[in-house]
């Protein structure tokens, strides 16, 4: 027998037609039918055993700790990403905060890619147990191409502490994302007024109008339409601690006096205080009524403080009037600095002409006043008798505190308004506020 000679084929008839098959063939045939009807009965075991694992886990939901145990057992038997998932939510329920990081940093280009992930992840933003892992989260989602908007919420909240511009960069890559977010479009708006970009925050704001025309922002528009104009219009000068915008310049002189007068007493005030501005504090010097704010169309008030300090030109010639304006003023500006609008209005008054060189006289008699009303604003009342007795009894309350205690003492007390401790008064001054406030107008009385 020759052994090169070529094997005799086998031949079977199916049909009228012969269908050649090698036995070879034929075994590779009969082996992918059985792998095929195997895979598809492991694959049925499989999805019979994940079904079971995760019914009988979300009986425990209510007990997380069981319901993990449970989930150990079935991940030993089946580690589905499903599973790693509901892994995850039981261990943000129990706040094991390392495992699920552990769990999650193992499994997350799989979990990303299950559709109730996104439910996972948006608790994750507003959990402050997980802050020291979300730039990690946020860099992973950023890799993935997810775009998710309580992770954007959060990268802009980290960077507003860090710069307001790359923060107004963030916020317009936002916009872009979403067009319609009334949310969106509102951060961004204030970030850009924050940054004195009113052109931009306008534009905006006319994007927001356009999607919510009912929004009552017409007096937002306005506002920054007059923040536009006076940025246009006013020639400007700076020193270490302010902007001083002021109107033509034949005012020129006396606007670099006034500059350096304002550094002088501010440094003054920080020596007293040590209250210190935030940023570059802007001042108006204004002749035409347009740039005083609401407050210039008041005939007895010769300055105000709406963020900027905004001073008459007639009410700094004198020098010494200027000198007393400038500190009340600077006073405001620097509470609010300090508290952002925290000190009870009585106390951000009475320490402003305290602090200017006003002095209460032994004899008053406050016949308008209520302790209410010593929390709210002054001039919203229209009879000016009764508006200079609350000046004159906010004058009156801070120097008793001063007289009692000590002008310290009511830095302290500031100091817990400016860190939102519960009854600061009480804690510093160990009364309480509105009992010492009855007793002190009482005595004026007598």
């Amino acid at each position: 027998m020759n052994p090169f000679r070529p094997m005799k084929k086998t031949f079977i008839t199916i049909g009228h037609g012969p269908i050649r098959v090698t036995i070879f063939s034929l075994f590779i045939f009969v082996s992918l039918c059985i792998w095929y009807f195997k895979l598809g009965d492991d694959m049925t075991r499989s999805n019979q055993t994940l079904q079971n694992c995760q019914e009988s886990v979300l009986l425990f939901m209510n007990q997380p700790e069981k319901a993990l145990l449970k989930l150990d057992d079935c991940l030993k038997k089946e580690d589905h990403t499903s599973l790693r998932l509901l892994q995850l939510h039981l261990l943000y329920k129990t706040q094991d905060i390392d495992t699920f990081w552990e769990v999650w940093k193992g499994y997350y280009p799989e979990i990303l890619k299950q559709k109730d992930s996104e439910v996972l992840i948006q608790k994750l933003w507003y959990n402050e147990e997980f802050l020291d892992y979300l730039p990690i989260l946020w860099t992973q989602l950023e890799s993935q191409d997810m775009v998710h908007l309580p992770a954007w919420a959060w990268k802009l909240s980290e960077l507003k502490k860090e710069s307001r511009s790359v923060a107004l960069l963030h916020a317009e890559e936002m916009v872009t994302l979403w067009p319609k977010s009334q949310w969106v479009l509102t951060e961004t708006i204030k970030i850009a007024y924050e940054l004195e970009q009113h052109e931009k925050a306008l534009e905006y704001l006319t994007q927001l109008k356009g999607i919510a025309p009912n929004l009552q922002n017409a007096s937002l528009t306005d506002f920054l339409a007059k923040e536009i104009k006076e940025k246009n219009t006013l020639d400007a000068i700076e020193s270490d601690n302010f902007l001083l915008r002021f109107q033509g310049e034949g005012d020129l002189a006396l606007a670099e006096n006034l500059l350096e007068q304002l550094e002088i007493h501010y440094s003054v005030l920080l020596g007293q205080s040590g209250i210190s501005l935030e940023k570059k504090l802007q001042v108006i010097l204004f002749k035409d009524l347009e740039f005083g704010g609401e407050a210039a169309l008041m005939p007895f008030v010769e300055a105000s403080f709406d963020g900027k300090i905004r001073l008459p030109v007639k009410s700094v010639i004198n020098q010494k009037n200027m000198s007393k304006l400038l500190r009340h003023e600077l006073v405001h500006a620097m509470l609010e600095a300090k508290c952002h609008g925290n000190v009870p209005f009585w106390l951000n008054e009475g320490l402003a002409q305290w602090l200017d060189g006003s002095r209460a006289t032994n004899k008053q008699t406050f016949v308008n006043i209520t302790q209410d009303g010593l929390y709210k604003p002054f001039l919203q009342r229209t009879n000016p008798s009764t508006i200079r007795q609350y000046y004159q009894a906010s004058l009156y309350l801070t120097q008793a505190l001063v007289e009692e205690y000590s002008i310290g003492e009511i830095f302290t007390y500031i100091e817990r308004l400016s860190e939102h401790e519960e009854d600061a008064f009480t804690a510093t001054f160990t009364v309480e506020e509105s009992s010492w406030i009855g007793k002190k107008l009482a005595e004026s009385q007598i």
